[in-house]
């Protein structure tokens, strides 16, 4: 049975559009895990350790740094994600 998310975390993961990451996070969410044969035979990952890698980056971005570039300002400014 999966572990209850804090609800700062869904709150990230369900803000994920990309097709295949949201994909690999939705299994998660809703089974506790995934495996590479799942990733491969259900998703039709060539690479799944690539897939892990990718969501698990994506993630980073989003959780560890809240702060990305201002889409209307320089390189040095930045403003708060979410």
């Amino acid at each position: 049975m999966p572990q209850k998310i804090p609800k700062d975390i869904l709150l990230v993961l369900s803000s994920v559009t990309a097709t295949p990451q949201k994909a690999v996070i939705d299994h998660i969410i809703k089974n506790g895990y995934i495996t590479t044969e799942e990733l491969k035979e259900k998703y039709g990952y060539n690479h799944p350790p690539r897939a892990a890698r990718d969501v698990r980056e994506l993630l980073y971005m989003n959780l560890a740094n809240p702060y990305r570039k201002s889409k209307e300002s320089n390189h040095n400014q930045f403003e708060r994600s979410g």
